[in-house]
């Protein structure tokens, strides 16, 4: 679902923290997948995971959140750990080729 040129997306979904919109942006022939957020605002989580799986199972090398460098992400497992979100959100993962 995140081959080359998709733009999967989930809108209004209705989460225990309140609505919150999700939108996926693929890249990945020139090496990135992007992420864009509105996280629920009713109830801040305590912590938010945002997971992106490269069609051709490359790991994370670097990310972005909001054009700025992000540190706090586990290529293993394929996972970002968001800060705290107060409202829309960019986030880019960046592959090797």
């Amino acid at each position: 679902w995140l081959a080359d040129g998709e733009a999967p997306s989930i809108e209004r979904a209705a989460t225990y923290f309140g609505p919150m919109n999700l939108r996926f942006e693929s890249k990945s022939k020139s090496g990135s997948l992007t992420a864009i957020i509105d996280p629920p605002t009713r109830r801040a989580p305590k912590q938010i995971l945002l997971r992106f799986r490269h069609p051709s199972s490359k790991p994370i090398q670097r990310v972005e959140i909001n054009g700025r460098p992000w540190d706090k992400f586990d290529a293993t497992r394929e996972w970002v750990e968001l800060p705290k979100l107060e409202g829309r959100t960019t986030v880019t993962a960046s592959y090797a080729d």
